[in-house]
């Protein structure tokens, strides 16, 4: 198998499409409020979730918080943390459309074709793929339109790395509208948001963006 980023930006298309769709009919009409592609330290793996309201609601109630910064701290673990939303398929729930992707020959290529760039560009490249995935998919009209897509929230999330709020934050702010972004980034106080982009304008000044400003090939 020869790989690309045009290539793979096609291979988790179709799966994160299917793996919506998927969604649409475990859980009734509008109650998906966020979607995003989760990957690892490596960026080697590209997983779909998905949250409901009511399971957003519920593990919010059933860990109550003290004070404003409790309140802010368990917003964002508990709501916009992939961690705690149920997998997309389980062993109640098969997948309609399974991925025709094999395992050990896709990630036997993944291996041969990261090497050709230094890590940091490799991973630039692969946030900014899967950042294109999520887009190509809303262009589509996957996520709705008009009102029905403000209450959906999109982003990429990279876990096991101190680099998750930044991509988090970034992709969310590339890839929706105004009322669907508020609702992941408003979460974070003023004060919080501004320090956190120092940080991430110090970092882009030393290595360059967290994501590729532009589609790699």
């Amino acid at each position: 198998m020869k790989l690309s980023f045009c290539k793979l930006r096609e291979i988790y298309r179709d799966e994160a499409r299917n793996a919506f769709n998927d969604m649409k009919t475990r859980y009734p009409e509008g109650q998906i409020v966020a979607f995003a592609l989760l990957t690892d330290e490596d960026c080697m793996s590209c997983i779909p979730r998905a949250d409901t309201k009511a399971k957003a609601m519920r593990r919010l109630k059933d860990n109550p918080s003290t004070g404003w910064l409790g309140t802010i701290t368990n917003n964002w673990s508990y709501r916009w943390n992939t961690a705690e939303w149920s997998s997309i398929y389980d062993n109640k729930f098969k997948c309609a459309h399974p991925s025709p992707v094999v395992p050990k020959e896709f990630m036997e290529a993944m291996s041969a074709f990261r090497q050709k760039w230094t890590d940091n560009e490799f991973n630039q490249k692969m946030l900014r793929t899967f950042v294109d995935v999520l887009w190509d998919l809303d262009k589509e009209g996957l996520f709705g339109e008009g009102d029905v897509r403000d209450e959906l929230t999109l982003f990429v999330e990279i876990c096991d790395s101190n680099l998750d709020m930044f991509v988090k934050l970034r992709s969310a702010s590339l890839l929706n509208p105004v009322r669907s972004r508020r609702r992941l980034i408003g979460c974070i106080p003023l004060p919080f948001r501004i320090v956190i982009h120092c940080i991430a304008w110090v970092r882009f000044t030393i290595k360059g963006p967290l994501i590729a400003l532009s589609s790699p090939k």
